[in-house]
């Protein structure tokens, strides 16, 4: 179950944390970007589990963090979203 403040978990054994309480598919306030990049910064890898996104939220998810590059591998660009990985 989703909550308003987001929360960190990290993964034992690992530099990763998991992060709950927070919906990728919804727009993110300032608040939550920034959360995000304060989380990234301390653990390098992050799980978003159980998100449902489309190729349209995902790619305002990482035009969240600046302008997509082109994926130099074509099989892996996404016909509708070539600049974000399908």
């Amino acid at each position: 179950m989703m909550t308003d403040t987001p929360t960190l978990r990290p993964i034992d054994g690992t530099f990763a944390a998991e992060a709950l309480d927070i919906e990728l598919a919804r727009p993110l306030d300032a608040g939550a970007l920034a959360w995000i990049e304060q989380a990234f910064a301390d653990h390098p890898v992050l799980v978003f589990r159980e998100q449902n996104l489309g190729p349209s939220e995902l790619a305002a998810f990482g035009r969240c963090f600046g302008k997509p590059k082109l994926h130099s591998l074509v099989d892996y660009r996404h016909s509708e979203y070539p600049r974000c990985r399908g």
